[in-house]
């Protein structure tokens, strides 16, 4: 055992009461204050802005005590049918956004430099480069992220489940919502497989009608 070895602040600050933390801290200086906070609560912080539902909640607790400072009632966001399936549509598109970037900026470094190369030397603008090189040439990845949008937006259950059950009562009910509750809170498989089959049919329909416009607007 090396007992030269020397333990981080967080590691020595464990197993101390909290006097005892706040004497040890107070006496090392307040240089030592970043190295005792847990990594749990910096990872917690970091979920608050990376999780959807977690973000929003943020959000609409700051509005609504802003609004509750000047005056004004507080924003019905569960109660009221319309805001409840407002705030998981932007949820759902802020849950999205990260994956649907990292597509865009993976195809948009594909797109070889010598082509703006050639446009600066035209005389072309950034817009005009935009307009005429990257735009055309993000068209399959455009595709390919509406296709997945339209896919996941038509299945989403969990986001839905955890921010409002699909309520207020069954205002927002979905088609994942539908066959779950049919499913499995009244016990009818039956009619929740049938609507499965249904929704598979509708994703499969969506999937082609994307796939035939894609097709004439590369031929067109």
């Amino acid at each position: 055992m090396d007992h030269g070895a020397t333990l981080s602040p967080e590691t020595e600050l464990e197993g101390l009461t909290s006097q005892e933390a706040a004497l040890r801290l107070k006496a090392e200086g307040p240089n030592e204050l970043p190295a005792a906070i847990k990594r749990s609560l910096a990872q917690r912080s970091w979920d608050v802005i990376r999780e959807p539902m977690l973000l929003l909640l943020l959000v609409a607790g700051v509005v609504n005590f802003l609004l509750s400072k000047v005056g004004v009632a507080p924003v019905s966001w569960q109660t009221d049918s319309n805001l409840s399936l407002a705030t998981v549509v932007v949820a759902a598109v802020w849950g999205s956004l990260a994956f649907n970037m990292l597509l865009f900026m993976a195809a948009l470094r594909n797109i070889p430099r010598s082509y703006y190369e050639a446009a600066e030397i035209d005389g072309a603008s950034g817009w005009r480069q935009f307009w005429s090189i990257s735009l055309p040439l993000l068209r399959p990845t455009s595709f390919m992220v509406v296709l997945l949008s339209s896919i996941g937006a038509m299945k989403e259950f969990a986001l839905v489940q955890a921010l409002n059950g699909g309520g207020p009562g069954n205002t927002n009910y979905l088609m994942v919502q539908y066959i779950y509750h049919t499913g499995f809170e009244l016990n009818k498989v039956g009619y929740a497989s049938a609507a499965s089959f249904i929704l598979m049919l509708m994703l499969l329909v969506i999937a082609l009608i994307q796939v035939r416009i894609d097709r004439r607007t590369e031929l067109g």
